[in-house]
């Protein structure tokens, strides 16, 4: 995901409100992970390895974990990135789950992920 200059801006002056109330660097900085380090994040493509891609979802999506997902359309065409909080399993058996959407680099996606998506 490529970040706007006004993305980041936002992303600045929201650091700078936590660290005014009270919040740490550190804390900001851990927002999002679910408690997982950088190091635990991987890309893993379903299309062509489902079982490490489930493997990696399962251990990953965890309760306020940021994910970072490719989009597509039902034509298979890339419809961009979105940037999404993990809220909880539906069913892991599925892989399916609820989840806050927070960005996404495709103006069309950005639209219905705000407009249409449930």
């Amino acid at each position: 995901m490529i970040w706007s200059e006004v993305e980041m801006d936002q992303v600045t002056d929201l650091k700078k409100r936590f660290q005014e109330s009270g919040g740490s660097s550190e804390a900001f900085e851990s927002l999002g992970r679910g408690g997982l380090g950088f190091a635990v994040g991987q890309l893993q493509d379903g299309h062509f390895r489902p079982r490490e891609a489930k493997e990696l979802a399962l251990r990953c999506f965890v309760p306020n974990a940021l994910v970072e997902i490719n989009c597509y359309n039902s034509r298979g065409r890339s419809q961009g990135e979105e940037v999404l909080i993990f809220e909880k399993w539906i069913s892991k058996s599925e892989l399916t789950f609820r989840a806050s959407h927070l960005v996404a680099s495709n103006e069309y996606y950005e639209w219905w992920a705000t407009h249409e998506a449930n």
